[in-house]
């Protein structure tokens, strides 16, 4: 009985100091101005896989994104893809301990997920992990040291490094839905929309589908390669491409385009804008650090809407019935007024209105033609290519084409999927076929990973349709 006892005793020290790693982290200008700070900073950005705070010799877990989190109760810092957390317990002369707080047993759910702070309390958004990417809130509870669900009205699934803003103060979360690959069923879901939770209320719901300007933008531009959260400007500041940085107002349905020289060079940089990580604002100021400075030491810009100019298009297509009734009269009176002084006209003129429409057939024919960009094109002749010879396109012919054989391995299946999702969607928008132009057969050897076909059928099509 003793020999019992003994044993469940040691089981629960085990749990209550299994968790409670720590390490001395050098203090540098960004962890020292984060750990005195009395602001709390909703989201914190950061895309740098190559440059961690914590120094875990595991190579499971000292590979992950390590992302900061600053609110009134401390610093944090998560692990991606691993439920583990870890705050800034004290400090001296040239360190500051970071110390496990977690009970986290498990590990490979949820990467790539939304981390931020509301209400003073670590949220984590979505993310995705053996299999299926996920719409779920989850919450941390330092009573506890876990990880718990919220229960919201419907989940959304929404994509890795997706767009997003957190407006904590307005209980707001928005982010961009895109088509989903269902690895379950084999089937693509959803569309381009705009969603938006309600972190009080914890209603989620679409808004509407994304414009058709902004889709083209997104579409043709599959990494987002800087984004910085400003609440002074209550949007998000994302850098689409080097000649597209944008400031999304949700609130507003407006876009803004960067027009500060200045500000557009340092995003930009020398190098396709990876020049800015660990991004935020506080006031009128955005503060982030450079991946070349191993010391991170803290830069800083101020900005403001004087830097910007309102696009001409909207984020979204508004759903509103009111709106869209208002609209429909609005229209259909112009119609009207049109249409009936000239109705004997056109139909006399019957012959004309028939080549003309000819005309604009031909036209939209040709203008579809461009609907597949070159480095779309380039990977669905090798996929027809090596289905002719009867062999699969290797991950490295592919890595190769869409140009990121040297990014990370999460980097490179993100960019695979959405450029596979992406043709999938054009193809079946183009056809008007509810099939998968490029299908995923898993291997024999491996079921974990996929060879990509595309059937002689679709081949077929795809080659009538854009032969030269």
């Amino acid at each position: 009985m003793k020999w019992i006892q003994f044993i469940v005793i040691l089981i629960l020290l085990n749990n209550q100091i299994g968790y409670a790693q720590s390490y001395q982290i050098p203090k540098t200008e960004l962890l020292d101005f984060l750990y005195h700070t009395k602001s709390s900073i909703t989201e914190i950005s950061n895309i740098d896989f190559n440059r961690p705070f914590l120094p875990i010799d595991d190579p499971k877990f000292g590979s992950r994104l390590n992302q900061l989190i600053k609110n009134q109760k401390g610093l944090f810092i998560t692990l991606d893809q691993t439920g583990r957390v870890y705050k800034a317990t004290s400090e001296t002369k040239n360190e500051i301990i970071f110390t496990r707080i977690d009970s986290t047993y498990f590990w490979g759910y949820n990467g790539g997920a939304i981390d931020f702070s509301y209400k003073d309390t670590l949220f984590s958004f979505g993310g995705g992990g053996f299999w299926r990417l996920n719409g779920q809130l989850r919450y941390f509870s330092e009573a506890y040291h876990e990880w718990n669900i919220k229960t919201i009205s419907d989940e959304l699934p929404l994509l890795i490094g997706d767009l997003h803003f957190i407006n904590a103060p307005l209980n707001k979360a928005y982010y961009i839905q895109r088509p989903i690959f269902d690895e379950a069923t084999g089937k693509t879901l959803f569309g381009w929309n705009l969603c938006n939770l309600n972190l009080a209320s914890k209603e989620n719901r679409v808004i509407g589908p994304i414009s058709k300007r902004l889709l083209n933008l997104l579409q043709n531009s599959p990494l987002i390669y800087v984004r910085i959260s400003l609440p002074s400007l209550n949007g998000i500041l994302y850098q689409i491409s080097n000649e597209n940085i944008l400031l999304f107002n949700f609130d507003e349905n407006s876009i803004y385009k960067l027009l500060n020289q200045q500000i557009i060079d340092l995003i930009t940089g020398s190098s396709k804008g990876i020049q800015l990580r660990n991004n935020f604002q506080i006031g009128d100021s955005v503060y982030y650090t450079r991946p070349n400075e191993s010391t991170f030491k803290l830069h800083s810009f101020k900005i403001s809407m004087k830097d910007f100019v309102k696009e001409p298009y909207p984020i979204y297509e508004s759903t509103n019935p009111f709106i869209q009734f208002t609209w429909l009269m609005i229209v259909g009176g112009i119609l009207l007024s049109v249409l009936v002084p000239f109705g004997i006209y056109r139909l006399k003129k019957k012959r004309q209105i028939l080549s003309n429409s000819q005309v604009e057939i031909e036209i939209t024919n040709q203008d579809s033609e461009q609907v597949f960009n070159q480095i779309e094109i380039n990977l669905i002749e090798q996929i027809i290519g090596c289905c002719s010879k009867g062999t699969f396109i290797s991950p490295d012919q592919i890595n190769s084409t869409l140009g990121v054989s040297k990014k990370s391995i999460e980097t490179q299946k993100k960019i695979k999927g959405d450029t596979i999702n992406r043709i999938n969607y054009k193809f079946k928008t183009l056809f008007e076929l509810d099939v998968e132009f490029i299908e995923r057969l898993r291997t024999e050897s491996d079921r974990r990973f996929y060879n990509y076909i595309i059937s002689k059928e679709n081949a077929a099509l795809y080659k009538e349709r854009f032969k030269k």
